[in-house]
């Protein structure tokens, strides 16, 4: 009866890659999604960002040029925003909000070596209440229709997409294996499988 003990580990094998095959597409589809989010400013260019709460917000750029490789760190593509200006007004009362230097110190690389795309950070501005909020980005290299610019409230805008989705195909093994045991511990009780 040792076929019956194999028959178990590959139904089970099945399911977990038909559960983190499904797992991954969503993933990808999701990290489109984030990409090319209309909320994404090709520069030049501006964008209203509505109901934002009260809080710390960070300018990001995202492009598939953000990093170079500098000896082995992987540092922030500068040059992406050479000559750009960033503005930012709170429509609710007119008024300019006043920006800080932030380049460079939130980064995160999507996909794997060959993947080039990634987000950086490029300044951070602080919303004292809620309301709407107007992003506009001018100059730069406006040949370059790569870059975008958006707001956000996370420090690394994406990343939780690639831990969760890393952290589901770990509780999909865990519970596999756990239930791999179980159902061999009651084939054991009925006499089915002998060890």
């Amino acid at each position: 009866m040792g076929d019956v003990e194999q028959v178990v580990f590959a139904v089970l094998l099945a399911i977990g890659i038909l559960f983190i095959a499904r797992t991954f597409l969503q993933a990808g589809r999701r990290l489109r999604e984030f990409f090319d989010d209309p909320n994404k400013i090709t520069p030049p260019g501006k964008a209203v960002y509505s109901d934002l709460r009260e809080g710390t917000y960070y300018i990001f750029v995202l492009s598939r040029y953000a990093f170079t490789r500098f000896v082995r760190r992987m540092m922030p593509n500068l040059d992406l925003i050479d000559g750009m200006e960033f503005r930012v007004r709170n429509l609710n009362d007119d008024r300019e909000i006043e920006l800080e230097e932030f380049t460079g110190r939130n980064c995160v690389r999507f996909g794997n070596k060959r993947s080039k795309k990634g987000i950086y950070s490029v300044r951070k501005f602080r919303l004292d209440w809620g309301g709407d909020v107007e992003l506009e980005v001018s100059g730069g290299r406006s040949e370059d229709n790569d870059c975008k610019v958006f707001i956000s409230s996370s420090k690394l805008p994406g990343a939780g997409l690639v831990f969760g989705t890393v952290g589901r195909v770990f509780l999909v093994i865990l519970v596999l294996g756990a239930l791999h045991i179980v159902i061999m511990n009651i084939l054991e009780r009925l006499g089915i499988v002998v060890r």
